[in-house]
């Protein structure tokens, strides 16, 4: 079996972590894990769920979307820096990002005249 995936993340080590970073960071790191049973597919929607169109319909208060898609993207880009190239977690990450792709798309408004698909 697989060693343990040890992964960090600076911003999480700071006096006030962004709350909604912590947590689809703690879905990453559990869904990568070598012994996880979180499915792909699991850990996208717990991202999903996550995200500011799913957190304003749920009446919580949210960041513009380009904003959290900057965030989210850049802590992806951490995470797979931290996993050795030959460690199954690699594949698992892919699978996540092809879980995430396969959700149905948002139309989110950018402005009054641009709107785009995420």
């Amino acid at each position: 079996m697989a060693a343990t995936l040890n992964i960090r993340l600076a911003s999480l080590e700071d006096d006030d972590p962004w709350v909604v970073e912590q947590k689809y960071f703690m879905i990453l790191n559990d869904s990568l894990q070598p012994d996880s049973q979180v499915s792909p597919a699991e850990a996208a929607a717990g991202i999903s769920k996550l995200t500011p169109m799913n957190r304003e319909a749920n009446g919580e208060e949210a960041e513009e979307p380009e904003s959290w898609c900057l965030e989210f993207w850049a802590t992806i880009n951490e995470i797979v820096k931290q996993i050795p190239h030959d460690h199954p977690s690699q594949d698992k990450m892919v699978e996540i990002i092809k879980e995430l792709k396969a959700l149905p798309g948002v139309e989110v408004f950018l402005s009054k005249t641009a709107t785009t698909r995420i």
